[in-house]
């Protein structure tokens, strides 16, 4: 005869320990939770209940207060650290719900700097039928004609003279059909594709995983740094992101139900994924494995069927505009793509990871990740997505920043996912360690994401839709403006005749300056403090150029832009 077990609740009835003490425990944990997540997707707050101040400016605070309050109230009451299997839908609901709160709070919605520009511009020429430009440069005279391109357009000297939409179609795409229902609805695409991105995360640990591998990985994705980073601009990183999850978690689907229609929809989603992001074609081979994997060749071939009318209309598309179907906007493979650029990018994803995810996320996911290699059993489709997506972006031009990590998303999921079912695996019979790694890991993101910069997003990229009318206000629209990373956003938003003065030398500056006035017209720098260093490391110091002590315009708008008159004195 076994042991007698003793009831989950047993060590609440305890004699000596108040019956009230762990709900109430529960009900500080919930409290100290909310104003926590308030905090975070607010960036704080302030108010009042019957007369009583609230405030909350620091998310770790009300943060660690709550997970201890939770930990200890779970720990009291005997039960498991975390409410498991029946609350696994309630979780996912919370993860969408955190997320849509900090997206609502800082979405930018504007035309800005390159990417941004380029797809919203984009959209608005699919509605109007053509994505070439003829018009944007005539009436240079003798200035290079390229320079009066914005940034997200490419100059094309045949058969004609034109700017040409520099991204490739599938986000824009989307925008322009968002458009349709509002002009407004296409910077919902970005934050509807990581809902959706979070929605597939919750599939996938599933699959990979258990009842609570899911809604764990699906929280930590829905407050991720790299995820929100994207998700608030009209950007392509979380569209690519989630159909390429969307179409791996379809893939993998057994032989229970129709397997031909998720068959043909993980090849469709795939499909739409590279008409996204074409450099990311290669990761059609991680679905077309997990469909062989998990539901043979016959169907799997379906999947495959489904990705070609996808990748034919953009070999054409691609021809039409670039001359060749493999041929991109961004130029040759080998100026973007060398093998050089591996130690560099190596460091720097590893150090954005490690700060933006949690250094127990990172460990957990790529120990998952080797222990599948090092086994008999070797999920080789989970292998090939995440390392392709790294492998691409290891040999891919170098970038400065944290957020260019956005580049690594569609591998996201599956670390995440391989960190939940690591912890899962040594915590097997310690729920409460369990839950402390999931809380530390949350702790971790909802921490960096209040101490960077996106929180000052929305203000930021708002400068960009500003500038233009306050320079209408004061009479400078019809002058002409040098700038770079405004050449877009002036020309959407109706402003003056730009020039990229990253396209012409110092001697052309000088002539095109001398030119304007000659014409009646003003000159303008656009001096913006995200442009400064590299203007001046092409041209020299700003007072060769401008009179530092006399903008004509300012604006203070978390970034500085000055509006100067263009003189040339060195």
């Amino acid at each position: 005869m076994g042991q007698p077990t003793a009831s989950p609740d047993a060590s609440s009835s305890r004699p000596g320990r108040s019956p009230l003490i762990a709900p109430a425990l529960q009900a500080v944990a919930a409290i100290g939770m909310l104003v926590a997540v308030l905090t975070w997707a607010t960036g704080g707050f302030q108010t009042s209940l019957a007369g009583l101040r609230l405030s909350s400016s620091h998310v770790l605070r009300p943060f660690v207060l709550a997970s201890l309050a939770w930990l200890a109230g779970r720990a009291l009451s005997g039960r498991a650290a975390l409410p498991w299997p029946g609350a696994a839908r309630p979780w996912l609901v919370v993860a969408l719900a955190a997320q849509v709160a900090f997206v609502g709070v800082h979405l930018a919605p504007y035309a800005a700097a390159a990417d941004m520009y380029g797809y919203v511009q984009q959209a608005f020429d699919w509605r109007a039928g053509s994505l070439v430009h003829p018009e944007w440069v005539t009436g240079l005279g003798d200035l290079y004609a390229g320079a009066a391109v914005p940034l997200g357009y490419v100059f094309r000297s045949a058969p004609v003279p034109a700017a040409v939409a520099l991204y490739p179609p599938g986000t824009s795409l989307h925008m322009a059909l968002a458009s349709l229902a509002h002009p407004w609805a296409m910077y919902l695409v970005s934050p509807l594709a990581a809902l959706a991105m979070v929605w597939g995360t919750w599939a996938l640990g599933r699959q990979l995983g258990d009842e609570r591998t899911g809604p764990v990985a699906a929280l930590l994705v829905a407050t991720c740094p790299i995820v929100l980073a994207q998700a608030i601009v009209p950007m392509s990183d979380t569209l690519a992101a989630a159909y390429w999850t969307g179409s791996f978690v379809c893939a993998g689907r057994g032989p229970a139900g129709r397997r031909w229609v998720a068959a043909l929809l993980a090849g469709a989603l795939a499909g739409a994924a590279i008409l996204v992001r074409p450099n990311l074609a290669p990761l059609a081979a991680a679905i077309a494995l997990r469909a062989v994997q998990v539901q043979g060749w016959r169907v799997a071939s379906l999947a495959v069927t489904a990705m070609l009318p996808a990748v034919g209309w953009l070999a054409w598309h691609q021809a039409t505009l670039y001359g060749a179907p493999l041929a991109t906007g961004y130029g040759a493979p080998g100026q973007l793509f060398s093998v050089a650029h591996v130690p560099t990018n190596l460091a720097r994803y590893t150090m954005w990871l490690w700060q933006a995810l949690s250094p127990v996320t990172v460990l957990g996911g790529v120990a998952w990740l080797v222990g599948l290699v090092r086994t008999s059993r070797v999920p080789a489709a989970v292998v090939l997505l995440a390392g392709t997506t790294v492998g691409l972006y290891l040999v891919y031009l170098p970038w400065p920043h944290w957020t260019f990590a956005r580049f690594l998303l569609p591998a996201l999921p599956v670390l995440v996912v391989g960190a939940v079912i690591t912890w899962s695996a040594l915590t097997a019979a310690r729920p409460l360690v369990f839950a402390g790694l999931v809380l530390i890991a949350l702790g971790w993101q909802l921490h960096f994401t209040e101490r960077s910069e996106l929180r000052h997003t929305r203000t930021a990229m708002s400068r960009f839709a500003e500038l233009p009318d306050r320079l209408k206000a004061a009479g400078l629209d019809g002058a002409f403006a040098a700038t770079r990373l405004h050449s877009g956003s002036l020309r959407f938003y109706g402003g003056p005749r730009t020039v990229r003065w990253d396209l012409i030398s110092r001697d052309e500056l000088a002539a095109a300056a001398r030119a304007a006035r000659a014409q009646g017209r003003r000159a303008l720098l656009i001096d913006d403090s995200d442009d400064r260093d590299a203007f001046e490391a092409a041209f020299g110091p700003l007072t060769c150029w401008v009179d530092p002590a006399a903008p004509l315009l300012t604006l203070e708008r978390h970034a500085q832009v000055r509006v100067f008159a263009l003189q040339p004195s060195c």
